[in-house]
């Protein structure tokens, strides 16, 4: 419920600027992005070079993001 409502009040936030904003900054977002899934899959294939997890668990390790999920409450 908590991330359902932090999520529409940031969608609230968004405005036509926003969006302008959003379209001059695509190139170098969408470079970050590409930036950090490369650097998560190096992390995996690491991880898994060195035995020290599986292929599952060191690809699951590395995504952007899951922490968040991680620590909301289980439904």
């Amino acid at each position: 419920m908590a991330l359902t409502l932090l999520g529409w009040g940031i969608g609230q936030g968004v405005t036509w600027e926003t969006l302008r904003v959003l379209g001059r900054a695509s190139v170098p977002l969408l470079g970050i992005v590409f930036n950090l899934i490369g650097f998560g899959a190096l992390v995996a294939v690491a991880l898994v070079r060195l035995g020290v997890m599986d292929g599952k668990t060191a690809f699951l390790a590395s995504c952007p993001g899951a922490l968040s999920q991680m620590a909301g409450p289980s439904p």
